[in-house]
């Protein structure tokens, strides 16, 4: 009884840090009080993992390394959140503020990802690297042909530059894309998974993404039903994507990187008014929905001991 109580309280905490801010701060840009949606979405990005971290922390101590993971996701979430306060108050200005976030998200990263390898085995980044890289060439692969075929007018030489620049750039920015994975895909998925089985799980986690993601709409041009219809079938295609090479690996700094590459080149898709945009999602996600038909999304509920629920 007691243990279920505490997943209870556990997965209260999750949704409460998740969406709890998710639904301020979307009031805080629908009134006008604070527009750069860029900045809050950086710090939206930390919120599923301190929600995880928060609820975690207490119970970790039999968990080699994680409760010290925990205190990292603790402080960049309380960090970027004071900074946005003092921001949104009038207490620092807007570039002290951006220096703040790239300087402390780059230290940050390089601590997490380093602590993670060295000292916390659950989360090793190299674990099952030479997988994960198969996996990451051919979503690049993918990503890039669809795109490109998508938006052929408006595609330049960069977008080949864009999964190296991901590389390079992934050490100081992977807290932010590890903070959204760690949340969704590390914590939730299995839950839902063993709850509702495999496939089913991994597509409401899907619409539940896409539900957090809404409040950061608002001020933007493309808030209309063309982009949200795009959006609830997309996000939960990407899901099970993202699901399936986490099942297969076990290793969430894998479904992070690919988070953090498909985010820069998902630039260069066309405008959501051309043509080309819901055709483009819509490709990407019938081939990210293919996955559900393979033998690790075979739905047996009796079978979730393969899946790592570890962190």
């Amino acid at each position: 009884m007691r243990a279920g109580n505490s997943k209870k309280a556990e997965i209260a905490i999750f949704f409460a840090i998740s969406y709890g801010c998710s639904l301020i701060f979307g009031i805080i840009i629908y009134l006008g009080i604070y527009e750069e949606v860029y900045n809050i979405s950086l710090f939206m990005m930390l919120t599923p993992a301190a929600g995880v971290a928060l609820a975690k922390i207490r119970n970790s101590d039999k968990e080699k390394g994680a409760k010290q993971i925990y205190k990292i996701i603790i402080i960049a979430f309380c960090m970027s959140l004071f900074a946005l306060l003092f921001r949104i108050t009038g207490v620092i200005g807007e570039p002290l503020l951006k220096n703040f976030i790239v300087i402390g998200n780059g230290i940050l990263s390089l601590i997490i990802l380093l602590y993670a390898w060295m000292s916390c085995p659950q989360l090793d980044p190299s674990k099952n690297i030479k997988a994960g890289a198969k996996y990451i060439l051919l979503y690049t692969v993918i990503m890039l042909i669809v795109v490109m075929c998508m938006n052929f007018k408006g595609i330049t030489s960069t977008i080949f530059f864009a999964p190296v620049a991901s590389i390079v750039t992934f050490p100081l920015q992977c807290i932010l894309t590890f903070g959204e994975e760690y949340g969704w895909r590390g914590y939730l998925q299995p839950l839902l998974q063993r709850r509702f089985g495999k496939r089913l799980g991994v597509i409401f986690v899907g619409v539940l993404w896409q539900i957090w993601h809404i409040p950061f709409y608002f001020p933007i041009d493309n808030w209309n039903w063309t982009v949200q219809f795009a959006r609830f079938i997309y996000l939960p295609a990407l899901s099970v994507a993202f699901g399936y090479v986490y099942m297969k690996t076990k290793n969430i700094w894998i479904i992070s990187f690919m988070h953090f590459m498909t985010n820069i080149i998902l630039t260069f898709l066309p405008d959501y008014k051309d043509t080309h945009y819901l055709p483009c999602i819509m490709i990407l996600s019938c081939i990210c929905f293919s996955l559900l038909f393979t033998k690790t999304y075979q739905n047996d509920k009796n079978k979730q001991s393969e899946i790592d629920n570890s962190i």
